[in-house]
């Protein structure tokens, strides 16, 4: 009669543990299929600026990549001075600048300063050239911008290592 009533319990338990862990897979399901949908539907504007056209010319490939894979996010490209770079930046008119290493260097703790390219690109994977510097205020979180950094960053990783066949 125990060996019964144990076999019971144990088939019970098991029985309430599958319940439990299809309950949480179909709570995953959901929340990956809702997650996957909101990044799709990602729509806005990201307002890109750059100190010379030579620095956008040289990120050109990897924001037309990312336009490709996010169809709903926009870019505002233009150039323009390195002081109205910075004034728009601080009244949050501007989400990246895009800056030459002096320049980049310079800033103080109110942005935050990631390296992105090389102004002069070559058909081999050589690096060459001064540095392009992505610059953007830290309080300022954005999923827009951060996806468009995403791309500018691993553009430049792809240059680093030299690795021409590097997919996204």
């Amino acid at each position: 009669m125990k060996e019964i009533a144990l076999l019971i319990a144990v088939v019970a338990t098991f029985v309430y543990g599958y319940y439990v862990m299809k309950r949480l897979d179909d709570r995953r399901l959901e929340y990956r299929c809702l997650r996957a949908e909101g990044n799709r539907a990602a729509n806005g504007t990201i307002r890109i600026a750059a100190e010379t056209r030579q620095m956008l010319s040289s990120v050109k490939p990897a924001l037309d990549h990312c336009s490709d894979i996010h169809p709903g996010i926009q870019l505002s490209v233009r150039r323009n001075s390195t002081k109205r770079l910075l004034r728009r930046l601080s009244g949050k008119r501007l989400d990246i600048a895009l800056m030459s290493e002096e320049t980049a260097k310079s800033l103080g703790r109110e942005f935050t300063c990631i390296p992105v390219f090389t102004e002069k690109r070559t058909d081999s994977c050589s690096d060459q050239g001064a540095p392009i510097y992505a610059v953007y205020r830290e309080n300022i979180l954005s999923q827009l911008r951060d996806r468009v950094l995403f791309y500018l960053e691993t553009e430049h990783c792809r240059l680093k290592t030299g690795y021409c066949d590097y997919i996204y």
